[in-house]
């Protein structure tokens, strides 16, 4: 198992039914308490697990919610507590959607996978060890090679490596050493930048209602922010440009940015409440996918993660993405035993949903639309569902909630027949989206 972030732990796992053995090999020494480290650069921002990432995690981790809520943590139903603007519109709030979610920050979060995984008896790891390449022979993987530049090379025999390397692109390099070529890789230039910072006192970001998500008219503005109350009763704030409109780092005009949201709650809320940490940037320059499915790889290699497809992250859905892949590889190593080529199509279909939702959305903007790897009569058909389906959501407790099934991926992306009807319906009676007053949040 080479990489041992979310990803990698959770193919940990999976591995473990059916394998004598599963070392995790790591370069990085994770710390014995929630912490930052070098090898998840992001951890600091904003996570939170959606619907299908929850259920998906609880199945391969029974009881895991459970602990991470003695921890801190919140373990919400979707509906009740998450309030979000899209587009400017304020969408139903405070029904039950039948779906739980998670909130809590990314150190906590992956510490208890972590903790989890490494207590199963077939698991060991290798932390603070570097990964060389791969041992390949008669097409089949034979092991993996350890050893930082200019040392000596340690040959670690292997029936099976799952390469959850991250977005780094090294893992093609170690394909091409034996011949193999790369795989299809579509990619969009989001050039997005995002910045974070806790606070705590915030009004509306509570106990009750810990997510607040203001996403504006893509058409209008290149700017988003969330708000996640987490484990330490603090709010962190994360704000999001696209297209090089980088959120800045200094305390003060991180502030003043928020005031340019399309919509006032994150402004309002950070107005009433008191810092409590400085202010961490980051940046992505693509969403990718790399079709691992549509090339021969050698026997006994799997690859997942952000190895396979580095989504946008500003609809949050990278771990929950992660564990819905999991959830797929699971399922197809308990049918059919570890075959390379079908986990793999098992892989990369489990990121279908959320890679389309995310394009539709990126390709709203001009400067990134001829990028976006869609056939333009996809565009055309889809973009003005799309718009009939988010003007219907604040109109409609059936229609918004099936779409957060989609969003958090619950289900494909289609709406039933009796919410596909209502869309029309809204459409066709000219009901004009319920729009939030600035500044509201609850």
């Amino acid at each position: 198992m080479v990489g041992a972030s979310a990803a990698g732990l959770l193919a940990a796992r999976i591995v473990s039914d059916v394998a004598d053995e599963v070392v995790m090999i790591d370069r990085d020494v994770p710390p014995e308490t929630p912490g930052l480290r070098r090898g998840v650069p992001q951890g600091f921002h904003a996570h939170n697990i959606l619907a299908g990432g929850y259920d998906s995690i609880e199945t391969l981790l029974p009881g895991i919610w459970d602990a991470i809520a003695k921890d801190g943590g919140a373990n919400v139903d979707i509906g009740e507590g998450l309030v979000i603007y899209w587009a400017g519109n304020r969408f139903p709030h405070s029904k039950p959607a039948g779906m739980r979610h998670a909130v809590q920050s990314r150190v906590l979060l992956e510490h208890h996978i972590r903790k989890r995984v490494e207590a199963l008896p077939k698991v060991r790891t290798r932390y603070g060890t570097y990964a060389r390449g791969l041992d390949i022979a008669d097409g089949r993987v034979r092991g993996v090679r350890l050893g930082r530049e200019g040392e000596a090379i340690e040959q670690i025999p292997a029936d099976i490596v799952i390469l959850a390397t991250g977005r780094s692109g090294r893992v093609l390099k170690w394909f091409h050493e034996h011949g193999y070529p790369s795989p299809p890789i579509h990619s969009i230039p989001v050039r997005l930048g995002y910045a974070s910072r806790l606070y705590r006192g915030t009004p509306s970001v509570n106990a009750n209602t810990p997510i607040l998500a203001c996403y504006g008219t893509r058409e209008r503005t290149t700017r988003h922010g969330v708000a996640l109350r987490i484990e330490t009763g603090e709010t962190l704030f994360t704000i999001m440009g696209y297209d090089r409109d980088f959120p800045p780092t200094e305390p003060e005009a991180f502030e003043a940015w928020t005031e340019t949201l399309e919509t006032r709650d994150i402004a309002m809320n950070i107005r009433a409440a008191e810092p409590t940490s400085k202010v961490h940037g980051f940046r992505v320059h693509d969403q990718y996918r790399r079709d691992w499915h549509k090339i021969s790889l050698p026997e006994g290699v799997a690859v997942v993660g952000d190895a396979v497809c580095g989504l946008d992250p500003v609809f949050g859905q990278g771990i929950s993405a992660h564990a819905t892949q999991a959830m797929a590889v699971y399922e197809t190593v308990q049918r059919r035993g570890f075959q390379s080529q079908a986990v793999q199509r098992a892989a990369n279909r489990a990121i279908l949903t959320p890679w389309l939702i995310n394009s539709l959305e990126i390709a709203r903007y001009p400067t990134i639309a001829p990028h976006v790897p869609l056939p333009p009569m996809v565009l055309k058909m889809a973009r003005p569902l799309l718009d009939r389906i988010y003007s219907a959501c604040p109109n409609s407790t059936e229609v918004y909630h099936e779409f957060l099934k989609i969003m958090t991926m619950k289900q494909g992306p289609y709406l039933s027949p009796a919410n596909f009807l209502r869309v029309l319906r809204n459409a066709a009676s000219g009901r004009v989206s319920a729009k939030g007053a600035p500044g509201e949040a609850g």
